[in-house]
């Protein structure tokens, strides 16, 4: 993850998971219903998916405190293309009221209910060359910045029948963090699957 958001130029911090191998009985039981779980899931969850599920409380919580606008929340294990780096930009020019976007397409065709497609012109440096190209060492080539140019990039945002499961990357609001701190702060199930 370092190097794909360091490639993109994106500022990032990293958020300690807590480990589900040195997780208390005492925190577990804070967080987790054992008795919704019995009732309303089909397996009880292991220490690693209590943990995971803890440490996305945790960034929320922390979204609140800090009185960030939003944060943007990566697993440790996604692969993103280079559109990933215009996420903030597209985020910040959105007009709807929003609390939580997935960041992700879905691993199979899901329901869509609505569909939006949100323009973001991303600022490139265009460069023209001088003198010649030689392909085998690269002498005579000369690069000089000309003007930047803008080139027109369409994201689809889409609200599905039923999300896909998944929290690989998402952002999540200030607002939509205290709306999931207030729901979601004892829970049953894993946090994919919310």
């Amino acid at each position: 993850m370092q190097a794909q958001l360091e490639k993109l130029g994106l500022k990032y911090e990293r958020f300690s998971a807590e480990d589900g191998r040195k997780i208390s009985d005492k925190v577990i039981k804070k967080y987790y219903s054992a008795n919704l779980n019995k009732s309303k899931y089909y397996v009880d969850l292991s220490k690693s998916e209590i943990a995971c599920y803890i440490s996305h409380l945790k960034v929320c919580e922390r979204i609140v405190s800090e009185g960030l606008d939003y944060g943007i929340v990566l697993e440790d294990d996604i692969a993103f293309n280079g559109l990933f780096k215009y996420v903030p930009n597209i985020l910040n020019s959105l007009s709807c009221d929003w609390k939580y976007i997935k960041l992700i397409s879905p691993f199979k065709p899901k329901k869509i209910l609505e569909k939006t497609f949100v323009q973001y012109d991303a600022p490139l440096r265009f460069y023209s060359e001088k003198g010649k190209l030689n392909n085998v060492n690269g002498k005579g080539f000369e690069a000089k910045a000309c003007d930047i140019i803008k080139l027109p990039l369409v994201f689809k945002l889409v609200k599905w029948r039923k999300p896909p499961t998944g929290t690989q990357a998402y952002a999540i609001t200030k607002e939509g963090a205290v709306e999931f701190l207030s729901k979601r702060s004892v829970f049953f199930r894993p946090i994919d699957v919310n």
